[in-house]
């Protein structure tokens, strides 16, 4: 699983404005994540590490994805010093 997520929806966005999510429980997340992100010249430290995702999982549920998935990414959001959004 990797998920991108960007401020509003706007043009103009650009490296400083994207956190990527991935699953460090899929053993190719990580290479994934760091391919978009050197693509695109998004910050490594602009990659945020999620676990406890089945990475073969087709849905998550609410309760779960409040805990796996957007705890971490406001904890990586807040430790960016010069993050752009939310």
């Amino acid at each position: 699983m990797l998920l991108l997520l960007a401020g509003l929806a706007q043009a103009g966005l650009g490296p400083d404005d994207v956190i990527v999510l991935y699953n460090a429980d899929d053993p190719e997340a990580l290479a994934t994540a760091q391919h978009y992100a050197d693509a695109r010249d998004i910050p490594s430290e602009q990659l945020c590490a999620i676990t406890g995702v089945d990475p073969a999982a087709r849905e998550v549920a609410f309760a779960d994805f409040d805990s796996q998935i957007r705890t971490p990414f406001e904890a990586c959001r807040d430790a960016l010093r010069y993050f752009h959004c939310c």
